[in-house]
């Protein structure tokens, strides 16, 4: 398998019709695999070039004179034929393998030809298809094939960051096998998507959505301790909803649902999302950080996610940094707020997409949204734990380290500590423990006990009091 690289300055001033004459000449040669040919020609050349390639591997004819070139494509052009798939930008990794898996497995010989996306050759990239799991696939460029004897092209490129697709060319006189291979592709798309049904971290970057896979210890863990009511009522409006939407649909009722949560700092939200979707078999779980928004553009992008992924339990951290109250936030802020809106008012009431957010500062929330069922229609406080919340807090955060040292702290001891500790949040508790355990360890005192976790308590400052525990 050989790569062609294009290199502008050595191809800058060959006339299309050379350039064209020297790439088939290169493509008569036995691919060495010890050896990559060097050329560049501009985006456009390198896309008439791949599908002159792809004609001329499928034996038309190729007798015009160079000087015709221009006709000669276009008269070319007429007897190729494509057939597309198109999916969302996020989804192009999806894509990338399951071109890779097909052409691998299904078809019977495979060459990779020029990228076509940029002016570089066909390129390869990481796939992360689950935890700790990646695979190098060709991200963009084209593969020429031979499926049940006949050859193709498959073109694989990214459009900007709206979406992926992938190209199957194809002699006219081959429609129907190349319609085979599209309904597999399309097939492997849809039962071959990675992401689907997987608890996911979503951030935005210069080159659109980007989606890692949670580990699964932070999936295992047991951390939220929260009021049984409250956690009652976040589980029934959220999996509640997703788990019974077969019902839901028959009666005529929305699939869809808005659920905002709020609380200071260290209250758990975060971990509420993540408790959520260890119990969310089936459900893909979405945490979108929102301080990566950069276009407002963005979010719709990431509600097409969730549509491509669903059912789906789609989170915003910190939701205040995008819905501001437009009274008093800054113009660029209302922009995000009003493509907010545009895609709440946008998910179908069919759709199985459960909408959370959280957020620490709920009175900067624009009361479009919080206010407003149909959007947010449960809005939930989530307050520092109360004494018997601070009493279980402490013996997961101290169960987290069982085994770091021996400790002696009796029940009663994490009685007394939670009757110290009100006001704190599990955040402030976590830390606690975290400091009494790394106290014993730095001074050399071989067991934990409840002098530590008081001292380590004593020497956080009281919450509300200002920074310095």
């Amino acid at each position: 398998m050989t790569h062609l690289f294009f290199l502008e300055r050595q191809l800058g001033e060959v006339p299309k019709e050379e350039a064209l004459l020297l790439v088939d000449s290169l493509y008569d040669k036995e691919p060495d695999e010890n050896k990559e040919d060097e050329m560049i020609l501009s985006r456009g050349q390198i896309n008439r070039i791949v599908r002159l390639i792809g004609m001329r591997l499928m034996g038309l004819d190729e007798t015009k004179k160079p000087n015709q070139m221009e006709t000669f494509l276009m008269g070319r052009m007429r007897e190729i034929g494509t057939l597309s798939i198109t999916q969302p930008a996020v989804l192009h990794s999806v894509l990338a393998v399951v071109l890779a898996d097909f052409a691998e497995q299904e078809a019977e010989t495979v060459q990779v030809l020029a990228n076509t996306d940029s002016d570089r050759p066909a390129e390869h990239f990481g796939v992360e298809v689950a935890f700790g799991q990646n695979r190098k696939v060709v991200s963009r460029g084209a593969y020429f094939i031979r499926y049940q004897d006949t050859p193709f092209v498959l073109h694989i490129y990214e459009l900007d960051f709206f979406g992926t697709t992938l190209d199957i060319l194809y002699h006219i006189k081959d429609v129907e096998k190349a319609e085979q291979i599209h309904d597999r592709l399309t097939e492997k798309m849809v039962r071959g998507n990675f992401y689907k049904g997987q608890k996911l971290y979503l951030r935005l970057s210069r080159r659109g959505p980007e989606l890692t896979f949670m580990s699964p210890a932070v999936l295992n863990s047991s951390e939220i301790v929260l009021p049984e009511d409250l956690y009652r009522a976040i589980h029934k409006n959220t999996l509640g909803w997703l788990q019974n939407a077969d019902s839901l649909r028959k009666a005529g009722l929305p699939t869809r649902r808005g659920v905002l949560v709020y609380g200071p700092p260290g209250t758990g939200k975060t971990m509420l999302f993540k408790s959520l979707f260890r119990e969310a078999e089936g459900v893909t779980g979405i945490v979108a950080s929102t301080e990566t928004f950069n276009e407002p553009e963005e979010i719709s992008r990431v509600f097409a996610t969730a549509r491509g992924l669903a059912p789906s339990l789609l989170c915003f951290e910190d939701l205040d940094l995008i819905a501001g109250e437009r009274r008093s936030a800054p113009r660029h802020e209302n922009v995000f707020l009003a493509a907010l809106l545009s895609e709440l008012d946008g998910v179908r009431a069919n759709e199985e997409i459960i909408v959370m957010a959280s957020t620490n500062s709920p009175e900067v929330i624009d009361r479009a949204l919080a206010d407003r069922p149909g959007r947010f229609d449960v809005v939930l406080e989530i307050k520092p734990p109360a004494e018997p919340e601070r009493k279980r807090l402490f013996g997961v955060f101290l169960n987290r380290l069982d085994g770091v040292l021996p400790r002696e702290i009796s029940e009663k001891d994490i009685e007394d500590l939670a009757r110290q500790t009100a006001g704190y949040t599990g955040a402030h508790i976590a830390e606690a423990v975290t400091r009494a355990y790394s106290d014993c360890i730095v001074d050399q005192r071989g067991v934990l006990t409840e002098a530590e976790l008081v001292a380590a308590v004593a020497s956080m400052k009281k919450p509300g009091k200002g920074v310095g525990f």
